[in-house]
């Protein structure tokens, strides 16, 4: 169907309404969505609009690419049809599955800054209508997300005590492990015309306790429930975790970690959080049983037994190659932005423990390509170009907000980088893994195409 009448999300339909009327507020395709269902709406579907304007979408985005990939695409208006009739969501966000198809389609490779949405006609952009309990229009824009931020404090009367309601009947306080019993995700809250609204239910950490709750945004109840995990482990895992903090004490041998971190206090505060992400925090908080619970308590008593030697070790050679990397002097334009990037002052909170190994390595590697620099500057700064496109995007992507799967993949593609940096400037160091341009192109198309 060319305009189809509703947009189907999550077995909801929601109603789509069509206008003519150029230079107005409503012209073009308008999603009516109860406000209480614009969190669980993702942006990147409202990006293929509808079958019947998607040509004309993809002739405009293909008259905006650069000069050099776009005269490939003349006419434009045949080549927008054509991709129009055969373009799919492959790769989850719509300019990722476009780029994907033109690349298989017909050989030509595009980036995501090749492709400007920001020019687009308003008619060309899903326009939003976010509707109250009594289906009255609250606000609308053509941008899901600053909806968001502008409604998120917006709470109508009705709404609000059906929420409180809801919350009364699912929330516990001061819950531990072994009683956490199995929570739904989430669970009905109202009916907002033929419409079900939703809440999330997560648990909450309050001082030294934690509650079973509802929270009304996805989002919320992601971060809140992982921190609420770590603490339901820590707690039984106390004398454990006790007898952890006492062993993070022989930290202050290591006398260069000590400094740069800003005396051991800090040091062991920094490595206790390091480990306890690596005990408890290893994937999705969701869904929230005592049988996972029970499964994460008993991993992480098995990984406890070697984590401080491991560490130690990590931080005995990292700071003995990162004290000599200070010494050199700057033989490449980026040498303190790559050490800067290894080791911040908080890299024990941005390193997971099972990169920490790996981080001496990466330093040796930016020794080596300083070393080589001085010889030949010219063949640096073509390997350097190898690499920058990479982490010209990662740090893109790391400026946005990402899910709990998506951030978790992006890390992957970090460390994947740090890796073909290896290849390409101090290739004798050796991988932890197979790497090429090719395998983290193919890395940074997946995860650029998830939700």
């Amino acid at each position: 169907v060319a305009f189809p009448e509703f947009l189907e999300v999550d077995g909801q339909q929601f109603p789509l309404v069509y206008a003519y009327r150029p230079g107005q507020d409503e012209d073009g395709v308008t999603l009516k969505l109860p406000y209480k269902m614009m969190h669980y709406v993702q942006s990147e579907a409202l990006d293929w609009l509808v079958p019947g304007l998607l040509q004309e979408k993809l002739t405009h985005l293909l008259r905006g690419l650069p000069k050099g990939i776009r005269k490939r695409f003349v006419p434009v208006p045949d080549k927008a049809r054509e991709i129009a009739r055969a373009l799919k969501p492959t790769h989850g966000d719509f300019l990722t599955s476009l780029s994907a198809h033109i690349l298989n389609r017909y050989g030509i490779e595009t980036k995501r800054e090749d492709w400007v949405m920001e020019n687009l006609p308003d008619h060309l952009k899903m326009r939003v209508e976010i509707q109250g309990e009594t289906e009255k229009p609250i606000a609308s824009d053509r941008d899901l997300a600053v909806l968001r931020e502008r409604l998120d404090q917006h709470e109508e009367a009705v709404e609000s005590d059906a929420f409180e309601k809801a919350a009364g009947a699912v929330s516990r306080l001061n819950v531990s492990g072994p009683d956490l019993g199995d929570l739904p995700d989430r669970i009905e809250v109202s009916q907002v015309g033929n419409l079900t609204v939703f809440g999330c239910v997560g648990l909450r950490c309050r001082e030294d306790q934690v509650d079973v709750c509802l929270m009304s945004r996805p989002d919320e109840a992601e971060r809140e429930t992982r921190q609420g995990w770590i603490r339901l482990c820590e707690k039984a895992m106390r004398e454990e975790m006790k007898a952890l903090k006492r062993a993070l004490g022989e930290l202050k041998q290591i006398t260069q970690v000590a400094l740069f971190e800003g005396g051991s206090d800090a040091l062991r505060e920094a490595a206790y959080d390091n480990l306890v992400v690596f005990l408890f925090d290893k994937d999705a908080p969701f869904p929230v049983t005592a049988a996972r619970f029970e499964a994460r308590v008993k991993e992480a008593r098995v990984r406890l037994q070697h984590v401080v030697p491991q560490l130690l070790g990590s931080l005995t050679a990292l700071f003995e190659t990162y004290r000599e990397i200070c010494l050199m002097p700057k033989a490449y334009p980026e040498l303190e932005t790559d050490v800067s990037r290894l080791m911040p002052p908080d890299f024990l909170r941005r390193t997971p423990f099972d990169q920490l190994p790996h981080l001496s390595r990466f330093l040796k590697a930016i020794q080596l390509r300083a070393e080589r620099a001085k010889i030949d500057t010219r063949k640096d700064f073509q390997k350097s170009e190898v690499v920058k496109p990479f982490q010209d995007a990662v740090d893109a992507l790391l400026e946005t907000d990402l899910s709990f799967e998506k951030r978790s993949a992006v890390e992957d593609l970090r460390w994947m980088i740090e890796e073909l940096r290896v290849s390409v400037f101090a290739q004798e160091l050796g991988t932890a893994q197979k790497v090429s341009p090719k395998r983290v192109t193919d890395l940074l198309v997946q995860v650029r195409g998830m939700k």
